[in-house]
């Protein structure tokens, strides 16, 4: 007897056409000088599937990794959220991912557009004019408003969301969005967003893991952000505030400096002008006696003479 076995991977479809993963091992039997032939199939549709998941969850988990270590190392705000979004795009294979930031305009909340990075075929609306200072009280997001400030997400098909919601997606191809509010701390800083502008897709566990850490990851390098900022303005503030002291000092020194030369001439001078008034009164004197004679006089002026000279 002798044994001949072989081994396949393929397609096959179920009575109803549906595809299905199997693996095909075929063996020959030789028996006798008859030959029979023994297949066996197995279906490993569900092996293949749940390598796929774990690859994906694999994927994932890399992702937030990524986009923690790009918001802690990344110096360069900017960059690092368009690095981390680009990230996000290849991992989970969406169209978009948007970022808008939450503002007050005449007593009115209004969100806008800041980031977003697309795949190369979906245009690009950063620069849209519609999607800055939308307010929320409209009927666009009045919904979207009452799940932001409950913590909660906005998920589904297009299709299925109200008329009135759809005239703001379906202006830019949305099938299926996924949104998250940003809180910073207790405040309702923005969202931020997943499209798919392809295919009707259903949002996994994965999906939103990653779109929460993304949120999270943004608004702490976000406070981080500021408070650099804040810090760096504090700092150049106070440079300005010493330079000005410094001034003030310096202008506060040479006025002392001033002040000291003039007492330190006035002291110089004393001597000179007592000696010169001393003999002026004593000329004054002899006049009055009818005692002062010529060489009085020249003596006198001669001394007066010598004490204006600078010494």
């Amino acid at each position: 007897m002798k044994i001949y076995c072989f081994r396949r991977g393929l397609i096959h479809f179920t009575k109803d056409d549906t595809p299905i993963n199997v693996v095909v091992n075929t063996s020959k039997i030789f028996l006798d000088n008859k030959e029979y032939v023994l297949s066996i199939v197995t279906d490993i549709t569900n092996v293949i599937e749940a390598k796929r998941e774990l690859e994906h969850q694999k994927n994932t988990l890399n992702a937030i990794i990524y986009v923690l270590n790009e918001f802690v190392n990344n110096n360069n705000f900017n960059q690092s959220v368009e690095n981390s979004l680009n990230k996000v795009i290849e991992t989970l294979n969406v169209d978009r991912v948007s970022i808008f930031q939450n503002s007050m305009i005449d007593d009115k909340l209004v969100c806008s557009q800041k980031f977003e990075v697309t795949k190369e075929h979906i245009p690009s609306e950063i620069n849209n004019p519609k999607l800055q200072n939308i307010p929320y009280d409209s009927a666009v997001l009045v919904r979207w408003k009452d799940k932001f400030l409950k913590d909660e997400h906005v998920e589904g098909f297009i299709i299925d969301f109200p008329a009135f919601e759809r005239e703001l997606t379906d202006s830019y191809d949305i099938v299926s969005i996924l949104v998250m509010p940003i809180w910073s701390e207790n405040d309702f800083w923005g969202f931020i967003g997943f499209d798919d502008c392809t295919t009707e897709r259903i949002w996994n566990d994965e999906d939103k893991d990653v779109l929460k850490a993304l949120a999270n990851s943004f608004v702490s390098a976000l406070n981080q952000e500021n408070f650099a900022k804040n810090l760096q303005r504090q700092v150049s503030e106070q440079i300005k505030d010493l330079r000005k002291k410094d001034e003030q000092l310096l202008q506060q020194s040479k006025l002392a400096q001033m002040g000291e030369m003039i007492g330190m001439i006035a002291h110089q001078w004393r001597q000179p002008l007592n000696a010169i008034s001393a003999t002026s009164i004593n000329i004054s004197l002899l006049s009055n006696m009818k005692m002062l004679e010529a060489p009085k006089v020249i003596e006198s002026s001669n001394f007066i003479q010598e004490q204006c000279q600078l010494p």
